[in-house]
């Protein structure tokens, strides 16, 4: 049997049911849209704080050389938040403020070690030589050693680990 022509032809759309879905796309689009506006918000909103970490007594403190300190630190990674043990070296220059470095080579993020005889940091990986001043003198590093900021509270040493982005800040 042949299809009539009230079969074949395609009825044309209520205005209702056009408003209808029009109305259900726009819900659908702004709920997308929120979602996205959410998450580009805390994908690229206000930075954590970061918060000063203990060192030692001010008292501690060497003069006229580093003293290498083991901080506990805690570390974001991805959705983790984990306590990780790092190495700083702490000089103080009192009346001044301390100067910290992290003991991080720039090259490969090896851990450097200070060495009071010829008044340089050695890195064991791939014979990276900075100064006192933490600047590259021989080797493969491309930067200086990360310096940290530092205060004295309370005659308390205290470092504040750089911005996650920065070189060196691992």
């Amino acid at each position: 049997m042949a299809p009539t022509d009230s079969e074949t032809i395609p009825r044309p759309v209520s205005r209702r049911t056009f408003l209808e879905l029009l109305a259900g796309l726009g819900s659908l689009g702004s709920s997308a849209l929120a979602l996205t506006a959410g998450f580009v918000s805390n994908a690229f909103g206000r930075p954590a704080p970061r918060p000063w970490i203990q060192v030692a007594p001010a008292e501690d403190l060497t003069t006229g050389s580093y003293g290498r300190y083991v901080v506990s630190r805690e570390r974001q990674h991805a959705w983790q938040r984990e306590r990780v043990r790092s190495v700083v070296y702490v000089q103080d220059h009192y009346p001044d403020d301390p100067v910290a470095l992290l003991s991080t080579c720039s090259h490969l993020g090896c851990t450097v070690s200070w060495n009071a005889g010829d008044e340089r940091f050695h890195c064991p990986c791939h014979g990276g030589t900075y100064d006192a001043s933490g600047a590259v003198v021989a080797g493969p590093p491309p930067r200086p050693l990360t310096r940290l900021e530092v205060k004295i509270e309370e005659e308390i040493c205290y470092v504040r680990w750089p911005d996650p982005d920065a070189p060196g800040a691992t």
